[in-house]
């Protein structure tokens, strides 16, 4: 199956295999590993938040000290070894705010 990667809010690791998170809400799971998922997506689509998750970068709308929203209701781990990557592909292009720590 084929997916547009405007249609994949996230990918979350579940060892052998990625569970693929649709906008819409449905969900998809593929026979790959998250490194060689995120091999085979389109370079600069994506973005690592946490060991587990790989989230498209159109969708992120806030990041905060341990997490990264995408939309008014999905969220997702930011882990702290990922959060300068993070910061500085996402909130320096100032395609998001800053929220300070603690705050959602």
């Amino acid at each position: 199956m084929r997916l547009r990667c405007a249609e994949v809010a996230y990918a979350e690791a579940m060892r052998d295999f990625v569970k693929v998170h649709l906008i819409t809400g449905a969900v998809h799971i593929t026979l790959v590993n998250l490194k060689h998922f995120e091999e085979q997506v389109p370079a600069g689509c994506f973005l690592r938040t946490h060991r587990s998750f790989l989230v498209n970068k159109a969708h992120i709308s806030v990041v905060s000290a341990d997490e990264v929203r995408l939309g008014p209701t999905l969220a997702v781990p930011l882990g702290q070894s990922f959060r300068e990557d993070v910061l500085a592909q996402v909130v320096q292009q100032r395609l998001v705010s800053r929220h300070p720590a603690g705050g959602k």
